[in-house]
Parts: C-alpha cells; structure tokens; sequence
C-alpha cells in the first residue's frame, strides 16, 4: 500500500469514526460502573446532557485547589493524576480509556480538586456535571438516584481502598481485618 493510499483509507476511517461519535460515547459512558445499570431511554438521556472535551497533551484537565464542577470518563487517550507536592510533582495514577475522576465534585457542595489532572496524550473527556446530575434527578429520577447510588459505592469502596493503604502503612505485618473488609465483604 502506497503512503497516498495509506492516508486516504486514515481519511475514511476518521470519518466513519466521526460519524458513529454517539454510538462510542453511549459505549464508554455504559461501559463504567457509574452508568452500568441505566436503562437505553435513562442512557440516551444522559448522553444527551453530558460534555465531550478535548486536550491537547501535557494540557491541564483541572488543577489542585479549584472548585469541582463534575467528573469526566476518558472516552479517548489517557489522563495523568499528579500531587503537588512542595518542590515536587508525584504521579499517583494514570487513567486510561473508560476510567473516571473527579466524582466528588458531584456530591460535595463546595469541593476543591485534590489533585491536578493532566492529559497524558491528546485525549477526549466525557464530562458530567453536577447540573447535568440535578438536571437528571429533576427529569428522570430513577436514573438519576441509580448513578447518585453508583457515585457512593465507588466512594465508599475508595474510602475503604484508602483506609486499608493506612492501615497497612501504620502496622505492614498485621493481617487482621477492618470495618471497611467486614462491611464490604471483602
């Protein structure tokens, strides 16, 4: 295959990757757990209400300290969470496709960022704020309680995850269990 012919078949898939654009937003949006459950009616809604963004890499999602509006859902590319810390920038994780972050934002009122999210490579977020929540809670309000109960699972669980982390920080050789194993059933 010629390098002409190589760029002209890019040319098409790009466009047919366009045009079914709705379709792999509605599959990565079901394709987390915070959407899972939603009906086809409640998840065409909310692919509806939602926001597609785009980054450039390297470029700043959200920084430590600003206000929370929402959460976004990596429908393309990858995000890097970092700490500032002091002197330092420490990367605590990096997000790939069908990940989401910044969850608090949507059920603290006045939440501050705790990390800065940074787009890895040229990347599209899903973003879903709290608006587009209430919007949702007002107009459908099955859907609405089912991704606010989605939301607390997945803070809980993380909550656990983090006070399992300090546990095992403060006593490494001890294998007992906590409150969050027991009520967790894990």
């Amino acid at each position: 295959m010629s390098i002409a012919e190589y760029l002209k078949a890019l040319t098409i898939y790009r466009s047919m990757d366009r045009r079914f654009r709705a379709k792999t937003i509605r599959d990565t949006l079901q394709g987390t757990v915070l959407f899972r459950d939603l009906s086809r009616l409640e998840l065409s809604l909310v692919e509806r209400i939602v926001h597609l963004r785009h980054y450039a890499a390297g470029e700043t999602v959200f920084r430590t300290g600003e206000r929370g509006l929402g959460l976004y859902v990596i429908h393309e590319g990858a995000v890097r969470i970092v700490l500032d810390q002091e002197d330092e920038v420490r990367e605590v994780a990096l997000l790939e496709v069908g990940d989401f972050f910044g969850e608090v934002a949507l059920v603290e009122d006045h939440a501050k960022r705790s990390a800065t999210a940074l787009a890895a490579r040229p990347t599209q977020l899903i973003g879903f704020f709290k608006p587009d929540l209430l919007e949702l809670i007002d107009r459908k309000p099955h859907a609405g309680v089912k991704i606010a109960m989605a939301i607390a699972s997945v803070l809980a669980q993380r909550l656990c995850a983090g006070a399992e982390d300090d546990e095992q920080q403060a006593a490494p050789n001890d294998k007992g269990s906590n409150a969050c194993s027991q009520a967790t059933g894990t």
